[in-house]
């Protein structure tokens, strides 16, 4: 892990607003709750050059013009125990040839926003996408059977957003609903059709990471 875990490599465009509804994040604020406290988003002087990590969204309807609009989680949040509407983006867009975010709200989005916006665009029934830090999952990756992006993806970049869309245009890829980022040390995405469905997805290949034997 390199010490730029945590900052944004995309070009952003972003326009600042007020928070989006509380209730429009309630569920996101609940899936992020436990996943801080299962320690698999949060922040660590110990871990990833003391950087905070993880990060999670949900698809919005699209309106306005906006092709693959989602609420996600603002950059370098994970040392918050408790997130509130105000540390939630809107992408209203991204530009895959320009490396381009487009995106609105009280803070910047997430350095994974241009990894969710690619899963989203492979597949409109993809509700909802998750990104954690698992020691567990990733060094089981291979005995688990998970689809991986290759070691030279790096997080956050242009390559790693092509790596996802290659990984996912493979149907066994896409239905398994989890994979693992070699690049991107304990990098591991779970997706699916709701916050709910990625989030027990995520939690069941946990448990199997933890299984003695």
């Amino acid at each position: 892990m390199t010490e730029q875990e945590g900052v944004i490599k995309y070009h952003l465009s972003h326009q600042p607003e007020a928070p989006v509804a509380p209730e429009a994040v309630a569920d996101l604020i609940a899936w992020r709750r436990i996943l801080h406290r299962l320690d698999l988003i949060g922040e660590d002087p110990k871990r990833y050059g003391g950087f905070g990590f993880g990060n999670l969204s949900v698809r919005l309807p699209a309106t306005g013009g906006a092709r693959y609009p989602f609420l996600i989680s603002g950059t370098q949040t994970g040392a918050l125990p408790e997130l509130g509407p105000e540390h939630f983006a809107t992408v209203t867009d991204w530009i895959p040839h320009e490396n381009r975010i487009l995106s609105k709200g009280p803070i910047q989005p997430s350095s994974e926003a241009m990894t969710h916006a690619g899963i989203y665009a492979l597949d409109q029934r993809t509700r909802a996408v998750i990104h954690v830090h698992s020691p567990h999952i990733w060094q089981a990756a291979r005995w688990l059977g998970l689809p991986q992006t290759p070691a030279v993806a790096d997080y956050g970049s242009p390559t790693m957003a092509q790596a996802v869309r290659d990984l996912l245009a493979q149907r066994e890829n896409r239905r398994r609903r989890v994979f693992v980022m070699l690049g991107h040390e304990d990098g591991v995405v779970a997706f699916g059709p709701s916050l709910s469905q990625a989030g027990c997805a995520l939690l069941t290949v946990l448990a199997e990471a933890y299984r003695p034997f």
